[in-house]
Formats: C-alpha cells, sequence, structure tokens
C-alpha cells in the first residue's frame, strides 16, 4: 500500500471500507471482521479520503462478484459517489482472475483507487498490472485449492457416517450433543419436527399411484413442504426427493453411496420400494450419461471443422483417446496419455524473465509474511480463549470435590466448557489447515517461476488445469501423414508477458506465425481407419477422412 502522510488535510473525495469472510465458524465467531474493519477505518483516516462507510460480506465466498456487498460498492463507483475502496487484501474483493480484472478496469474507468493494507500497492503500468494479475491468479488457486481440502475433510466425515452437508428435505442440522463424536461430526441432520411429518405424505400419496409428481408437489406446497431454507421444491428436486434413499438410512453424498449412515430415518423400505415401483410405471426413473473430467478439454480443437475435442474409454483395450467432435470425425484418435505428454512439451520452452521472477518473488513474500503474522496473532487469540476455558473447567472441578456444586450443575457447567473447548479446537484446526495452504500455495509459486515446465509436471490435476489456462488459449490439432501437428495459441495474459519480455518462449516461431503461435510435429499414431475395432458396441463409425 502507499504510504500515507498522517500530515494530510485536504480531503479528495470519499472512501469506503470493505471486509469479507468465508464459511460458517468465521461468519458466527466473527472472526477476521472486527480487526479487518479496524485496520480499514485507521487506513481511511490517515488517507486523503473522507470515510463514507464499511461495507461487509459475512460468510461469504470470493469466488463471485453477487454479493451483496460487491454489489452495492459496483453501484458507489459507477454512480462515482466514491474516490477509493480500503480492504486488507484485494483477494478480498475478487478471489477469481477475472472478477479481478473487471473490478480494476472499472475502478480504472471510473478513477477509484484500490488500496490493499496488508500487501505493496502495485503500479499503473504494465509490469505493475501483470504482477498484480499473477497474484490474483494464484489467489484464484488458492480458492480452488482450498476447496478441494474442503471436499476431503468432507468425505472423511461422510466415511465416517455421518451426512457432511446442508440437511436434505425432511431433516435439519443441529450440533451433535454427543460429545465423544463431536471430533468426527460436529454438525449432524435429525428429523425435522415440521418438515419430516409432509416428506412421510408425500411419499404415502404418492406410493397410491393416484398422483403424478407435479400434481403431488403443487398439494404438498400447499401444506406447507419447504427446503430447509424456505424455499419452493422445484418439480425436478421433488423427482429426487422420492428417489433419495437418505429417508431409508443410506448415506450417498456426490456420487459415492457410504452404506449406512448414523442419522435417525423417518420412511421404512417397504414405503421406499413401493414409491419407486410407480415412478419406474411412470417413467420417472432415468438414467444420465457418465462424464469424465479430461485434462485437455476446452483447450483442443480441430481447425478444419472449428469443432472443439473430446475423449472417450475405449473399454475393451483400457484406453481413452482424444477425437474432434464433428459428426462425421477426423479419422484420426489420439491417445490420452500420448496427446497430454505432447501439450505437456509444450512447457519446456517456457520461462521467466529474471527480473520479473524477482518481482513475484518479492510480492510473494510480502504476502506470506503478512499472513504469518495473521496466523500467529489469531491462534495466539485462540490459545488465550482455550487456556481460559480449562481454567474455568478446573476450578469447576473444585467446586464439585468441595461440594458447592451440584452434580446437575456440574453436569451442565461442564458440557458447555467442553462445547466451547471442542468448538476452540476446530478453529485452531481450521487456521492450521489455512497456515499449511499457505506455505504450500507459496511453495507452488517459488517454484513455479524458476522451473515452469517441472512444475507442471509435478502439478495436480487441477493445478495442471490452471497452468494450462494461465499459458495457453487453445491447441489447434491436425494430422498430416500421420503425424499430428499441434499449433498452439498463447493465453491473452502470457502473450502480454511476452511483449513486456518479462517472459520468453525458447520454442521457435516461424515468420508467418506472428501472434506467436508455434507448430510442433509429433509422431503420436497412425491413422486408425475405420476404428470400430476399438470398440465394437459404437455406432455410426466414419471412415477416414
Amino acid at each position: 500500500m502507499e504510504n500515507i502522510s498522517n500530515d494530510i488535510i485536504v480531503k479528495k473525495g470519499f472512501a469506503v471500507a470493505y471486509t469479507r469472510v468465508s464459511g460458517k465458524d468465521q461468519k458466527e465467531y466473527g472472526i477476521s471482521l472486527s480487526s479487518q474493519q479496524e485496520k480499514c477505518e485507521e487506513a481511511i483516516a490517515k488517507s486523503p479520503y473522507n470515510f463514507l462507510k464499511t461495507i461487509v460480506d459475512g460468510g461469504l465466498s470470493a469466488g463471485t462478484l453477487n454479493r451483496k456487498g460487491i454489489r452495492e460498492i459496483i453501484e458507489l463507483i459507477e454512480k462515482e459517489k466514491i474516490s477509493a475502496i480500503f480492504t486488507v487484501h484485494t483477494d478480498r474483493l475478487a478471489r477469481n482472475l477475472k472478477d479481478h480484472i473487471y473490478l480494476r478496469d472499472l475502478c480504472k474507468e471510473h478513477n477509484v483507487e484500490i488500496f490493499g493494507i496488508t500487501q505493496t500497492k502495485f503500479g499503473t503500468d504494465a509490469s505493475g498490472e501483470m504482477a498484480d494479475n499473477m497474484i490474483a491468479s494464484f489467489s484464484e488457486y488458492h480458492k480452488k485449492i482450498t476447496g478441494e481440502k474442503v471436499r476431503a475433510t468432507l468425505k472423511s466425515k461422510a466415511l465416517a457416517g455421518f451426512y457432511p452437508a446442508k440437511a436434505p428435505v425432511g431433516y435439519k442440522n443441529i450440533d451433535n450433543p454427543d460429545l465423544s463424536s463431536i471430533k468426527t461430526a460436529h454438525r449432524i441432520i435429525v428429523p425435522d419436527p415440521i418438515m419430516a411429518p409432509l416428506v412421510k405424505e408425500f411419499f404415502v400419496r404418492y406410493s397410491t399411484g393416484r398422483y403424478n409428481v407435479t400434481e403431488l408437489n403443487e398439494l404438498m406446497t400447499e401444506k406447507g413442504l419447504r427446503k430447509p431454507t424456505g424455499q419452493i421444491i422445484p418439480r425436478a428436486n421433488a423427482y429426487r426427493l422420492l428417489q433419495n434413499r437418505i429417508y431409508i438410512g443410506n448415506l450417498k453424498w456426490g456420487k459415492i453411496d457410504y452404506g449406512r449412515g448414523h442419522h435417525e430415518t423417518f420412511i421404512d423400505e417397504a414405503l421406499f420400494n413401493k414409491v419407486r415401483a410407480v415412478l419406474q410405471a411412470q417413467g420417472g426413473n432415468r438414467c444420465k450419461r457418465r462424464k469424465y473430467d479430461w485434462l485437455l478439454n476446452g483447450f483442443l480443437f480441430c481447425p478444419k471443422h472449428n469443432r472443439k475435442f473430446t475423449a472417450e474409454w475405449h473399454l475393451n483395450k483400457g484406453l481413452a483417446y482424444y477425437h474432434c467432435t464433428n459428426p462425421s470425425g477426423c479419422g484420426k484418435y489420439t491417445e490420452m496419455g500420448k496427446m497430454e505428454e505432447a501439450i505437456s512439451e509444450k512447457f519446456k520452452g517456457l520461462e521467466f524473465s529474471e527480473s520479473f521472477t524477482n518481482k513475484i518473488i518479492e510480492k510473494v513474500t510480502k504476502l506470506f509474511e503478512n499472513a504469518r503474522k495473521d496466523y500467529d496473532r489469531k491462534k495466539q487469540s485462540l490459545v488465550n480463549q482455550k487456556t481460559g476455558y480449562e481454567a474455568k473447567r478446573k476450578a469447576t472441578e473444585n467446586k464439585l470435590l468441595e461440594g458447592v456444586l451440584s452434580n446437575e450443575d456440574f453436569t451442565r457447567i461442564k458440557n458447555e466448557i467442553n462445547i466451547e473447548l471442542n468448538q476452540l479446537n476446530v478453529q485452531l484446526a481450521n487456521i492450521e489447515e489455512e497456515r499449511g495452504a499457505n506455505v504450500d500455495i507459496t511453495q507452488e509459486v517459488l517454484f513455479f517461476t524458476k522451473d515452469i515446465y517441472k512444475s507442471y509436471m509435478d502439478g495436480s490435476p487441477l493445478l495442471k488445469k490452471h497452468y494450462l489456462s494461465f499459458f495457453w488459449e487453445k491447441f489447434g490439432i491436425e494430422y498430416e501423414s500421420g503425424e499430428l501437428i499441434i499449433t498452439s495459441h498463447y493465453s491473452p495474459l502470457f502473450k502480454a508477458l511476452l511483449d513486456l519480455q518479462m517472459a520468453y518462449s525458447k520454442n521457435p516461431v516461424s515468420e508467418d506465425n506472428a501472434l506467436n503461435n508455434e507448430k510442433s510435429s509429433v509422431i503420436i499414431s497412425t491413422p486408425l481407419g475405420d476404428h470400430w475395432e476399438l470398440n465394437p458396441d459404437r455406432r455410426f463409425h466414419k471412415p477416414t477422412c
């Protein structure tokens, strides 16, 4: 952030402070919101701006701009009501590169400055904007990798037999009264005393065969059946409700069935099977095509047909192949591993300039040091609270031994203290996980600036996709005389780095490729002809083109 003199008297417009936290615990227990507000308002007081207001988004992710606080800020910018935005870090505003650039350009258009209090303010020149984009790009990756860790935690909870998400219709989420299980499942689901009887009535009425789903859903809506959020259940969701085995004890989360769960049921299996039979008779039991998440999806295209590539498994070969989606085909299939290996070779010729690398290392170091200070402060606060509750517990135990407390009072106080201690342990675990993520991100950024190719090869599928989108817009795939020809197209972001000589490509570029689109010829596979033998069950095979 720019150094702001305390001697400035003349003010030049209004500034808002923006604070945000994500996650239920942060919202309920006020973690960081008050400290963010204090830092922002203090910085505005020392700045050449008048304080207008503090705008807060509590318990919301920065993965989208569709937040009440951000919508208010955009409106203030467009109406030219403010001249500056103060936040502890720009990732409070957006953790998505596209959204970050949109906000920055909008502010630039309306002469609004953005101040990240805990980070160095980048210049407005091309180099500054590029470094700003780089940090925003890794903030986006941080968000995604955190999401992966959250999903892993939820999966562990599901494996233990506890529903890991928001309660389905007919259930509600509560704090687990079983303190011995609180580490495994802090929150559990139980039948909602109002909605569970309505869900059961839904099953009973539909099992008679006298209703279709649409009219019965309308009837139950009139009787008060709602989602836990209070919203009306759409028709499509009503079909899924009648097929949800959660009501007979099965715990399925995502695409995985975890077997019998620990939650209480209120639909018996005989009724569930009867409903299932009626659904099948009325054509309501529809299957869906399985989908795969291919690494190069969205990056490969066929210049000849102007079509994207897709991939599919040839089960009898045990291999997957990428191919053009043109209905008449291209006559060539490239085995998945060979195609991905050919694309990975493209990273060997890329490197950042020494000056740009040093600048990124400097910025990342400052961000990491600030994050470490924030972690130490949060941890010490939680440890102090935990020490206080432990002392209170010890005093309560002494009072029990001295006969000052009754058995009922001791049990009540003990349970209250244990709940508070367990909640503090959860918060300590959360900030420890956040610290670990920050260390991992810092390590990856530093390694990435030194060896792009090895960083890509060592990365997870998620990180590889992130690297692909950072460097490449698309790859043109053609076949000539049994050879795979790949035409590379740099992303606008990396193209700008090349133009500014902050990055280099060692790959030779021909004169006719003025946009730095280099071609490489890699012998991947010979023509597959009428490729029916790879998948005998496939229909409508076309000859080679």
